[in-house]
């Protein structure tokens, strides 16, 4: 039998992520509280991207996240992107990955019109975990109802993605938003992030899902979806010894930014290890 190889995912500076709203978001999400958003690079006006994405193609880009904060519903704020979004798309052979939070009708749509092919979708499959984590007056179907209508908008790509112990390092709602997916659709990608206890957040002290529970949701995923290319992404503690081992070992397909001890000991059970330039979000766009 053919041994599968592992797909190192290398973003760098050919696939970067930009932020609509710079440092700002509505929401103050107990894991995040915008944080995150200080490693994006600011795009705040939609002719800012422009520009930045005519820099890109120039200097052998392959595309960008394109990404923010959230307003206060829980959608990040893209309405006044969209014509700069087709402008590139058009313009440019930039591939654009939008995470749209939890996304409207009207934006799903236009993401249709407009010729998006890969859309970033976040799964949360516990409502507790929405209210007490996010914060927000939400459920966790709206997010699953949500790629509902990025299918029905005809995008060709929606990669789903789901926070292993977004609750205070506590496996719930993983398992139930692996199944909402499940009873939606096949994608052909499927991103697992797990959560990192950062600082100036009130998860700042949490301990951080442990290899086993991190293996216990990939198992559940591969056997779900077998043909799925399932994916370690980029968010993810990296304190945790044989967080990624483990992952491999219940079936993970590729690891953005695996560390150099992960790839020996990959090579050491005779797998290949093959490189990959961008997010891996498009590894079920180009089949990796």
């Amino acid at each position: 039998m053919d041994v599968k190889p592992l797909f190192a995912f290398h973003p760098g500076r050919r696939f970067p992520a930009y932020t609509v709203t710079g440092g700002e978001c509505a929401l103050e999400c107990r894991h995040c509280d915008h944080r995150w958003l200080e490693g994006m690079a600011d795009a705040k006006k939609p002719e800012e991207l422009w520009k930045k994405a005519q820099g890109l193609a120039a200097n052998n880009g392959i595309g960008f996240l394109l990404s923010g904060g959230c307003d206060a519903s829980g959608s990040v704020p893209l309405e006044s992107y969209l014509p700069t979004i087709q402008r590139i798309l058009c313009k440019t052979d930039l591939i654009v990955n939008v995470h749209t939070g939890i996304v409207t009708e009207n934006v799903a749509k236009q993401l249709g019109e407009i010729g998006v092919k890969v859309v970033s979708a976040d799964v949360v499959g516990s409502n507790e975990t929405v209210r007490n984590v996010m914060g927000i007056d939400r459920k966790a179907s709206d997010f699953s109802d949500g790629i509902k209508l990025l299918l029905d908008a005809g995008i060709e790509h929606i990669v789903p993605h789901i926070c292993v112990g977004l609750d205070h390092g506590k496996i719930v709602g993983e398992l139930e938003a692996l199944a909402a997916i499940k009873e939606i659709f096949e994608p052909k990608a499927l991103v697992l992030i797990s959560l990192i206890p950062t600082r100036r957040t009130a998860m700042e002290h949490v301990d951080p899902p442990s290899p086993r529970d991190l293996g216990k949701v990939v198992a559940e995923a591969r056997r779900l979806f077998p043909e799925t290319f399932l994916l370690l992404g980029c968010m993810r503690n990296r304190t945790t010894p044989g967080l990624e081992e483990e992952a491999v070992n219940a079936g993970i397909d590729g690891i953005v930014n695996p560390s150099a001890a992960c790839l020996d000991w990959v090579r050491d059970q005779g797998r290949e290890v093959v490189k990959r330039d961008g997010c891996c979000a498009l590894a079920g766009l180009d089949q990796a």
